[in-house]
């Protein structure tokens, strides 16, 4: 799913389960209900790319799937987190969480990877790390980090 523009959704702008999508870039989204990009998928490998995602009411991205590689995207004034990532062995590598309600990145599993990454703004905390073994290198910019 590339190139397309979601305005005032009622639910999550897109929303992606077993199968129904793999590569999800270049994508606008203004205002959900929900989230911007919602995933649940059991299978591992989602790209998620070059998103432009402002003012959602859950998480801008909210990926509950493992081995993700989630790349330059842009997530502003969420009401929750910025990046929810739930999920094993991904790739969180240049993206922007500003001004987001929530956490800006909240990783909740374990072996990922996050590396240039920015947050600013964050009304809890630019970073919560709540796996094991996650490599969060110092190429990223995270000024509040939570327990």
């Amino acid at each position: 799913m590339t190139g397309n523009r979601f305005v005032h959704c009622a639910e999550d702008a897109i929303t992606v389960f077993d199968g129904s999508a793999d590569f999800i870039a270049g994508n606008t989204i203004s205002v959900a209900a929900g989230a911007g990009i919602f995933s649940n998928s059991g299978i591992p490998g989602l790209v998620i790319s070059q998103n432009k995602i402002s003012h959602t009411h859950a998480s801008g991205l909210d990926l509950n799937c493992d081995g993700s590689i989630v790349q330059g995207n842009l997530v502003t004034a969420s009401l929750s987190d910025g990046f929810q990532l739930v999920g094993d062995g991904g790739f969180c590598v240049g993206n922007k969480a500003l001004g987001c309600a929530g956490v800006g990145f909240d990783v909740f599993h374990d072996l990922n990877v996050l590396s240039g990454n920015t947050a600013k703004g964050s009304g809890l905390f630019d970073l919560r790390n709540q796996g094991i073994g996650n490599t969060i290198d110092g190429t990223n910019n995270f000024k509040t980090v939570g327990p």
